[in-house]
């Protein structure tokens, strides 16, 4: 960017990318960021758009399965 700043490029559409820390691999950190912030709802300050693969406003089970099903296919 401009000045030195840095901006993270990540995909918004829906359903979003598994690989939810962006770093090309889908794995047990992805599932630990989701974890941390699981039951989260899109009304929270701290909620982060980023990790709501399903594009539903709240980060639950869809997600988490989503990751899931993903994972032995990568």
């Amino acid at each position: 960017g401009q000045n030195g700043t840095v901006y993270r490029i990540k995909d918004f559409n829906c359903p979003r990318d598994v690989d939810i820390n962006d770093d090309g691999r889908l794995n047990g950190v992805d599932i630990g960021i989701l974890r941390n912030d699981y039951n989260k709802r899109s009304t929270d300050a701290d909620f982060n758009p980023y990790y709501d693969i399903k594009c539903d406003g709240k980060l639950n089970i869809i997600d988490l399965s989503r990751i899931g099903l993903e994972w032995r296919k990568r």
